[in-house]
């Protein structure tokens, strides 16, 4: 019997303690494991919840964006615009056209004075008096100063960075504090530019490509160039010109591109703001160079050679010869600002390009326009003839 009883007690301990705890261990693994998946699983599903509120989010602002396209277009255009009167032709003119580089405006940033050491003060009534000083020197040297020449077209190389855009919370530090009227500010000014030039040439091509201060993303988009602040300034003119448009008297190409070509005389030029190129200790001559080359090349297998780009965004007017023409930077519209002076102690006056385009010659000729004159503290401390008052206009017809 007492045999029997220990068999009987050895059996019940096997039965209650291995056998038990190695069911336990087992399944303490499988709820680790369980608990590591459903960990993983609500990973997945907070990621997933992230990335549909994002994807909502940019197809709120995309759809945004083309709505305020739209209603720009129902913006009325300038009521007039002055009849083109040709004077009379003189024989044994030269016939060319001539090409505004137009670029790094910059129109709604505002720069103290107190803040730059005193070398710069700009704001968009500061822009507006060097908008007209630009058109005014290209009608006065164009028709003034080369009367031996006929100027048949007039072309106007948009080359971006019209406004400073919503990167570096520049909007805060914006005419308006606001990025859309901004650009519509912007938009009338290039518009006011445009009807001006148009009474003293009979045809106008204006072109536009964007920059990077423009881009509604945090990094640059390369199949967004459109969902771009440059390309409202640019559709914005482009309505209020419908008239010269309907006569016929102004073309305009707004490319989905960051960069364009553009024929003139079977002269190919290559429109591009001139971001991506790459610099090296701040010097951008290798990045174009190699950026040239390479298109070039790329040309060569299109059979479409470039023979001049056209570049913005350095700030700095310059020429550089490449292997089958010529580079040209154009320079920007203040002398320097906040973060050009005190990171780069960067400083040069502003200037943009306006040159003469021969059908056999190419680029025959070229005039850096000053946009400040030697006194321009005082010559711009004064109402010009540009002023933009839309926005306060609409307000006081709503009160």
């Amino acid at each position: 019997m007492r045999k029997s009883a220990k068999k009987s007690s050895k059996t019940q301990k096997v039965t209650r303690y291995k056998n038990p705890v190695k069911t336990v261990e087992y399944e303490d693994d499988v709820d680790n494991e369980v608990l590591s998946v459903e960990e993983d699983l609500r990973k997945l599903e907070d990621e997933n919840r992230r990335l549909r509120t994002g994807l909502r989010d940019a197809q709120r602002e995309s759809t945004l964006f083309k709505e305020l396209s739209q209603v720009i277009k129902t913006q009325p255009p300038f009521s007039t615009f002055a009849p083109y009167s040709p004077s009379k032709q003189k024989k044994n003119v030269i016939t060319e056209s001539a090409v505004l580089m137009l670029s790094d405006c910059h129109g709604d940033q505002e720069i103290l004075g107190k803040r730059v050491q005193g070398l710069e003060e700009y704001n968009f009534d500061v822009a507006c008096i060097r908008a007209e000083r630009i058109v005014k020197t290209t009608i006065t040297h164009l028709k003034e100063n080369m009367k031996g020449y006929n100027f048949e077209r007039l072309y106007i190389a948009g080359l971006g960075d019209y406004v400073n855009g919503d990167i570096h919370k520049a909007t805060e530090h914006s005419k308006w504090k606001n990025a859309l009227k901004n650009a519509m500010g912007m938009g009338e000014l290039l518009a006011m530019m445009v009807t001006e030039l148009s009474r003293h040439f009979p045809e106008i091509v204006l072109t536009s490509v964007s920059g990077n201060h423009g881009r509604r993303s945090v990094k640059k988009d390369y199949r967004g160039a459109q969902d771009n602040w440059d390309y409202m300034v640019a559709c914005h003119a482009a309505t209020r010109l419908r008239g010269l448009i309907d006569e016929k008297r102004l073309k305009v190409f707004f490319p989905d591109s960051w960069s364009m070509g553009l024929s003139i005389y079977d002269w190919n030029f290559v429109l591009n703001h001139g971001d991506d190129i790459r610099s090296w200790n701040s010097i951008p001559w290798y990045g174009i160079e190699r950026k040239t080359r390479r298109l070039n090349a790329i040309g060569a297998v299109t059979g479409n050679i470039p023979n001049y780009f056209l570049f913005g965004h350095f700030h700095n007017m310059a020429t550089q010869q490449h292997t089958t023409g010529e580079t040209i930077l154009n320079s920007s519209w203040m002398a320097t600002d906040e973060y050009a002076l005190n990171s780069l102690g960067a400083f040069s006056e502003p200037f943009q390009w306006l040159f003469g385009v021969h059908p056999q010659y190419g680029i025959t000729w070229r005039l850096p326009i000053k946009l400040r004159g030697n006194d321009w503290r005082k010559e711009e401390s004064k109402s010009g003839d540009y002023s933009v008052t839309i926005f306060e206009d609409y307000e006081k017809g709503l009160s």
